[in-house]
Order: structure tokens, then C-alpha cells, then sequence
């Protein structure tokens, strides 16, 4: 129960957060263009960008979160959920689920990961999600992509690097990322080095950990 609670109060906190650093951008019109949500979750994302006039896109594997995500956007016709989960091709991947998830609470599926090196998460709770090349989605887009949020629990390492490997993210305004490292250790030198990258090619659009 304690655990639970605490998880709730970090997702509340996450939302505030975010709410603070995106007020000037979800204020804006966003007319004729596209935002990605990728990994979605919930919404609280996508619901800060839904009346900004861009086409959302919002994809979440996690089977719960998708099912609270979808019926939050029922009303909203620019808002498109997409129970997938984004990835280098299309397919099927393994999602873990977090250790202490159980039943129908919602609070712990923030952290539902394809990587089963993550700390927190359950090799033995797990279940198959379809995947979205999300590089060819971006390939195929010929509406300008605005803003791309990146909160994937750990999969954003080679996602992102596939992204700067064929300059798709010059066809993005903007990528918030948030990065895992912190809980997926062998994951700390390859951000190290995404960082690095950054830098040496002056890839100037991309935010990481941005929350």
C-alpha cells in the first residue's frame, strides 16, 4: 500500500512538472502538425497537447494503461491511440511489467519496459505487444512533426540512435526524452555516449530527461 502511494504521488509530481515546462508550447497553436506521444501511458501528455489543433499520436503497449488511455480520448477525434509499442521494425516484443504490479492498478504501468534488464520490472510478468517502426513512421510522414515526447522505459537507447543514424530527427521540431539509465546500469555508458553525440554532430532539438 505504501509503495502504491508513493507511486501515485510520482506520477502527480511528473504531471505538475511537466505542466511547468510545456505551459509556453501547449499554449501555442500546433495547427497542421503532428506530436508524438510515445509511451504514452495514461495521457497526461497527449491531454496537455489536445487542444493545441495538432494530430496526436499516442502509443502504449502496456494493455492496462492502454485501456484508460483510449477511453480518455474518446471525445477527442485528433487524439489517435495506438496500442503499440514503438520500436527499430514492426513485430512483437516482450513487455515486462513491474514487480509489484498486480490486478487492475494503473499506477504501476509507467514503468512497463521491453528491456528486462531493467531493475523493477518482472522477467516472469510479462506479456507480447505489437511493435511501430517508428522510423519508418516518421520516413512516411509528410506532416510536419512538431514536438516527439520519448518516455520508454529504457528502449529510447537504440531508438534514438537508428533516429540520428538516418537524420529523421530533422524532420522533428522538437524530441523530449527521458532517459533510464538510473535503472538500467548497463545502460549508463551507451547515454554517455548518446550524449557525446549530441554534442559532436550539434544536434540541437533533442532534450533529454527533460522532466
Amino acid at each position: 500500500m505504501i509503495q502504491q502511494l508513493k507511486r501515485k504521488l510520482l506520477n502527480q509530481l511528473a504531471y505538475y512538472i511537466s505542466y511547468v515546462k510545456l505551459y509556453s508550447l501547449i499554449k501555442q497553436d500546433l495547427s497542421n502538425t503532428i506530436i508524438l506521444d510515445c509511451g504514452a501511458n495514461q495521457g497526461s501528455i497527449s491531454a496537455l497537447f489536445a487542444r493545441t489543433g495538432a494530430q496526436i499520436f499516442a502509443f502504449e503497449p502496456d494493455p492496462l494503461a492502454f485501456s484508460v488511455l483510449e477511453k480518455k480520448f474518446l471525445q477527442y477525434p485528433m487524439v489517435e491511440c495506438v496500442q503499440k509499442a514503438v520500436w527499430i521494425n514492426e513485430g512483437t516484443v516482450t513487455l515486462y511489467l513491474h514487480m509489484s504490479q498486480e490486478g487492475k492498478n494503473v499506477d504501476f504501468t509507467v514503468s512497463s519496459s521491453i528491456i528486462k534488464e531493467k531493475v523493477n520490472v518482472c522477467e516472469s510478468n510479462a506479456v507480447e505487444v505489437a511493435t511501430i517502426n517508428l522510423l519508418e513512421f516518421i520516413r512516411q510522414s509528410d506532416t510536419r512533426i512538431s514536438v516527439l515526447k520519448m518516455d520508454i522505459e529504457g528502449a529510447e537507447v537504440e531508438l534514438l540512435n537508428k533516429i540520428f543514424d538516418e537524420n529523421l530527427h530533422q524532420k522533428i521540431d522538437l524530441m523530449l526524452v527521458e532517459t533510464h539509465e538510473n535503472k538500467i546500469p548497463a545502460h549508463v555508458k551507451p547515454i554517455q555516449e548518446l550524449k557525446q553525440r549530441l554534442q559532436e554532430e550539434r544536434i540541437e532539438n533533442v532534450k533529454l530527461n527533460w522532466i
